[in-house]
């Protein structure tokens, strides 16, 4: 996929998630530095808001197109417990 096609599919999974129940943001950052690298960041009320999400079958559709070319070696996971 190009970048047009990766920036697409991941706006489109960023408007279902504004509709889901504990959504509160949902925020993509393309990197400067690196060309087609992309920051997510989100923000759910509860852990149990983030997994419904994560398994929200609305997603499907648009995880698949790209979800192969995926690179999670740098990724950066940030649990905060309240």
């Amino acid at each position: 996929m190009d970048a047009a096609d990766v920036e697409k599919t991941m706006r489109a999974v960023m408007d279902i998630a504004r509709e889901e129940p504990g959504y509160e943001m949902y925020a993509i950052y393309q990197s400067p530095d690196e060309i087609g690298s992309y920051r997510i960041s989100e923000r759910w009320v509860t852990g149990e808001d983030l997994r419904k999400h994560i398994e929200n079958p609305d997603l499907y559709p648009y995880l698949g197109r790209f979800a192969e070319t995926l690179d999670f070696s740098n990724a950066q996971w940030v649990h905060a417990v309240i």
